[in-house]
C-alpha cells in the first residue's frame, strides 16, 4: 500500500462576499461596506493543493491548501476637512479581496467494507484574508486578518469498480461567541466537496468535483468592529500521484 498521495488542481469558482466594517474611537470613523451585488458575477480559475498520508487502512492525515481573489467593490464614508468645514463622503472604491485556506484534519473510518467507507475527521483550518482599496481622494487602505478555527467533518466514499470512486466530504464549526483579549469573535464555516475519481494506473489519479464553502465572521475589538460572509463554489479539476 502506497503511503502518500499529492494532488493538485484548479476550482473553478464563483465568489459572492458581503462585508461591514466600521472604526471607533475616532471624531470622524470611517465606515466600508461591501455588498453582493458590487461583484461582477463570473467564474475564475483558482488553485488548490492537498498532500495525504494513510499509516494504515482505516485512518489517514491530510493537509489541504485553498486561495481565492475576489474583484469587487465598496462604498466607503468619510469625513474629510474642506475650508474649515466637516464634509462626510460616500465614496465607491474598488477592492481586491485574497483568501488563503490552510487545513489539517485526522480522517478515521468508522464503518468500511470492500467497497463502501463512512468516517470522520477532526482538525484545524487557518483563514487568512487581505482586503486592498483604492479610494479616491483619500488613497489606498489595506486590511487584513488571519483566524485559526478548529474543525468537524464526515467523509464517506464508494468504490464502483477497481479504478472508479466516488467521494463526498463536509466540514463544519461555528465559533460561538469567544474573547482574545480585547477582541471578540464570532462565526461559522461550512464547506462541502464532491468528487469522482478515476484511477488510471496504480500511480496516478485524475478526478472532477464541486466544491462549496460558506464563511460568516463577526468581529469587535477596541478601534474597529466588522462582520460579514464570503461563499466561494465551483467546478474542480485535479492530477493527484501516489507515491
Amino acid at each position: 500500500m502506497q503511503k502518500f498521495r499529492l494532488i493538485t488542481g484548479e476550482q473553478y469558482t464563483y465568489r459572492s462576499p458581503d462585508v461591514h466594517y466600521k472604526e471607533k474611537k475616532k471624531r470622524y470613523p470611517r465606515e466600508v461596506n461591501i455588498r453582493k451585488d458590487f461583484t461582477e458575477e463570473h467564474y475564475s480559475f483558482f488553485p488548490f493543493l492537498q498532500l495525504e498520508y494513510y499509516p494504515n487502512q482505516a485512518s489517514s492525515w491530510n493537509i489541504t491548501y485553498n486561495e481565492d481573489h475576489t474583484d469587487t467593490g465598496a462604498l466607503t464614508h468619510e469625513r474629510i476637512k474642506f475650508f474649515g468645514f466637516s464634509i462626510k463622503l460616500g465614496l465607491k472604491a474598488p477592492v481586491e479581496i485574497d483568501t488563503q485556506t490552510l487545513k489539517f484534519f485526522y480522517n478515521r473510518a468508522l464503518i468500511q467494507n470492500k467497497n463502501f467507507e463512512l468516517g470522520g475527521s477532526l482538525g484545524m483550518q487557518i483563514l487568512n484574508i487581505n482586503a486592498d482599496a483604492k479610494i479616491p481622494i483619500l488613497g489606498s487602505r489595506s486590511e487584513s486578518i488571519t483566524v485559526p478555527l478548529p474543525a468537524l467533518g464526515m467523509f464517506a466514499s464508494y468504490a464502483h469498480s477497481d479504478r472508479l470512486k466516488y467521494r463526498i466530504r463536509t466540514n463544519y464549526f461555528s465559533l460561538g461567541s469567544i474573547s482574545f483579549g480585547e477582541l471578540s469573535a464570532g462565526g461559522m464555516v461550512a464547506e462541502s466537496n464532491f468528487c469522482i475519481e478515476y484511477q488510471y494506473t496504480p500511480t496516478w489519479v485524475i478526478g472532477t468535483g464541486y466544491r462549496y464553502s460558506y464563511l460568516t465572521v463577526k468581529l469587535d475589538q477596541e478601534n474597529y468592529s466588522a462582520s460579514g460572509s464570503h461563499i466561494t463554489h465551483g467546478p474542480t479539476i485535479f492530477l493527484g500521484a501516489s507515491f
